[in-house]
């Protein structure tokens, strides 16, 4: 008899490229069914007789907060379309079965060193490192999509924290080497261009850090 596990999916939107940003969202949904099924499919190779149940999937993304009047017009043009466009998306994901935005921050500040605006994030990182931890202790099953290796040192503290038979999978999207992330996890893949196409989008533009 195959053994019903719920599962959740934590998603770092910020982490993901501009390749997400210009979908709909019925796209981002699909890609979480891609990657689930290659989870679920790794682990059975690994002998498990198992099949998820999907309970929840957070979405965790920084918006412009408001921008104030002494910023340059053509840059504050830019943040109020990219404000505009972020909200909207953010609103389309809500109405998603089962998703839930946590928001975060991209706060206005100005560099005097380099004589630039420039926006200052909030709030992301915490939200999912927290949230691994606390997540850990009622489901055996996380699935987490970025590349951020900070968040590595949270999914080591949920294995002392978490049910003894936690497992943690990483998705890592697209070119990121993401060592540190991934020799936290239990399990760890890339994104690939055949996920993003299944999903209905174009290639992974590549990300540097």
């Amino acid at each position: 008899m195959v053994n019903i596990k719920p599962v959740i999916v934590l998603i770092d939107g910020r982490n993901l490229g501009g390749e997400f940003k210009t979908w709909r969202s019925y796209r981002l949904e699909k890609l979480v069914y891609i990657v689930l099924d290659r989870f679920q499919k790794c682990l059975v190779g690994k002998g498990y007789d198992i099949k998820f149940e999907l309970k929840r999937v957070y979405y965790y993304y920084s918006i412009i907060t408001e921008i104030p009047d002494r910023v340059p017009k053509d840059t504050r043009e830019k943040w109020v379309i990219e404000k505009d466009k972020d909200n909207k998306f953010m609103d389309a994901i809500s109405d998603l079965v089962l998703f839930e935005v946590r928001k975060g921050y991209r706060v206005p500040r100005f560099d005097n060193d380099l004589n630039r605006w420039y926006l200052k994030e909030k709030g992301v990182d915490m939200y999912i490192g927290v949230d691994i931890v606390r997540f850990s202790r009622r489901y055996p099953y996380i699935l987490l999509i970025s590349g951020d290796s900070d968040l590595s040192y949270a999914i080591e503290k949920s294995k002392e924290e978490g049910l003894p038979e936690l497992t943690v999978a990483v998705f890592i999207p697209g070119n990121q080497l993401s060592t540190n992330l991934r020799d936290s996890s239990d399990i760890s893949f890339n994104i690939t261009d055949e996920d993003i196409k299944k999903a209905g989008g174009n290639k992974l533009r590549k990300i540097n850090y």
